[in-house]
């Protein structure tokens, strides 16, 4: 699991006013928590968190947070919130775990390889469940679960229990579906039924007596 070096500062001000006012300056407002601890409010450098952040693109990361007058502490990012509007990062909550203790974590899926149903038979891969939950040492974390699915035919799917990862537990049931390859899709041309609609002609006396009913 790749580890990141991470700086922060202890924080006074709490509550929302004093959060808008960090964001304003360029930081974001963070806390720090473990087991049996007292939570500690944070801040950071925003486009440095942001830039790190992004760097991971999904996959795990354990954080050493150093914060001043300390040696630093190993942390993963527990809960990340986002502007809602325009995704933002706006809030981190750190928690601080120790090695060897066992934690839970989700884990992004990443399907490699083309299956073979898609190539040959022109099916559609599906992907069902992009995160996984497991318990392990942190030091076992994986950064992501690769899944090969290019022996994949039309209808197979792969299921949790399939996965294989070394001291590791799933905590999701094994009969979940992962990833499956369905049947192409087909489709029908719709049949456009022509009706033939008659057009009745008018009798040339009809006409003229109906102009006749006219002069008059």
């Amino acid at each position: 699991m790749k580890e990141i070096k991470l700086e922060a500062e202890r924080r006074e001000g709490i509550g929302k006013g004093a959060c808008r006012k960090l964001r304003r300056e360029g930081k974001i407002p963070a806390i720090l928590y473990g087991p049996g601890e007292k939570p500690i409010p944070l801040m950071m450098d925003g486009n440095a968190f942001t830039y790190l952040y992004r760097s991971l693109r999904g996959e795990k990361a354990l954080f050493n947070l150093k914060l001043k007058g300390d040696r630093g502490k190993k942390t993963i990012v527990k809960d990340l919130q986002r502007d809602p509007i325009g995704g933002k990062i706006i809030h981190v909550d750190f928690e601080h775990i120790s090695l060897q203790k066992r934690i839970t974590v989700e884990i992004p899926i990443h399907l490699a390889g083309i299956p073979k149903g898609v190539k040959e038979g022109g099916g559609v891969l599906e992907h069902l469940l992009r995160e996984v939950e497991i318990e392990c040492l942190p030091t076992d974390i994986p950064e992501h679960i690769e899944v090969d699915v290019f022996g994949l035919d039309i209808g197979d799917s792969i299921h949790v229990g399939d996965l294989e990862l070394p001291n590791v537990r799933i905590l999701v049931p094994p009969e979940r579906s992962v990833a499956t390859v369905l049947p192409p899709t087909v489709y029908k041309e719709a049949k456009v039924v022509e009706e033939k609609v008659e057009i009745l002609e008018e009798k040339p006396e009809e006409k003229a007596s109906e102009e006749e009913k006219e002069e008059e």
